[in-house]
């Protein structure tokens, strides 16, 4: 609010709320968001359907957000939907492993609620056609309480990157409608090994089909190996005590592109 100081204690009526943005530039992990500013802090939604926006969504009768005041959400709409939400840019380096934290649920209007797809996806920029990397495949919100979910993105070079939300679905008639909701989103990041710790840890083969070798140089010792797949779920976990050469058996699992999380004397690295 603003007003004007005329003298002798004389002054203008107030004028406003008058807003402004700045702008947001890229940040670096860890990031953190909930939704609490009214400017969603450097983040932006598209809507390509004819049906629901992501908005703002303030706690009401049985919803609350799962914390503080505001979540953000999609859904009841009579139009087809087809609503983007994109994070603020992310700067990653190359190989970096970021890991997406995000809380969502579904909100009931009336009926079950409908149908309220959610997909995630990465991209470098704010548009649809760049959100190339899916991380979770559209599907139907159907948890009515808070759920966490946490997928992993391996940057393939150093750059700009833009998380997304991608809400779709069919026309809600008043009789059934709802929301899926989103809240509380964290990006963190751990350098790959080739950046932190090549000198110190040797892997191979990559890629392998039956067993991956860690041979240490600079008297690094490996403690523990963590092997995770693009999803977020921990698939092998194997102990060591401290030693100086390591073999994981991987026959049993399914191929694909995994990340090792290695835990060594010097601290812990991550590889593809």
């Amino acid at each position: 609010y603003i007003r004007t100081s005329c003298g002798d204690e004389s002054y203008s009526d107030w004028v406003g709320p008058i807003a402004f943005n700045t702008v947001f530039e890229p940040t670096t992990p860890t990031y953190a968001y909930g939704f609490e500013t009214p400017s969603l802090g450097g983040w932006a939604s598209l809507n390509a359907g004819t049906g629901a926006a992501w908005t703002r969504m303030a706690a009401e009768g049985d919803f609350a957000p799962q914390e503080g005041e505001i979540a953000m959400a999609a859904g009841a709409n009579g139009g087809v939907s087809d609503a983007w939400l994109f994070t603020r840019g992310i700067e990653l380096g190359p190989n970096d492993v970021a890991t997406l934290t995000y809380y969502v649920r579904k909100r009931v209007g009336a009926g079950t609620g409908n149908v309220n797809n959610l997909g995630v996806f990465v991209g470098t920029d704010r548009t649809v056609e760049a959100q190339t990397t899916t991380l979770v495949p559209s599907e139907d919100v159907t948890n009515e309480e808070w759920v966490m979910e946490q997928v992993q993105f391996a940057a393939p070079a150093a750059g700009v990157y833009y998380f997304s939300f991608n809400y779709t679905a069919p026309a809600h008639a008043q009789a059934n409608f709802g929301w899926a909701v989103v809240d509380n989103v964290e990006v963190t990041a751990t350098a790959s090994i080739d950046e932190v710790s090549a000198s110190q840890l040797s892997v191979f083969p990559n890629p392998a089909n039956n067993v991956v070798n860690i041979l240490n140089a600079n008297n690094t010792l490996v403690n523990a190996v963590e092997i995770v797949d693009l999803n977020g779920r921990t698939v092998k976990s194997v102990k060591f005590d401290g030693v100086s050469e390591a073999q994981i058996n991987i026959s049993e699992l399914s191929s694909g592109v995994y990340m090792m999380n290695i835990t060594t004397d010097n601290g812990s690295v991550t590889t593809l």
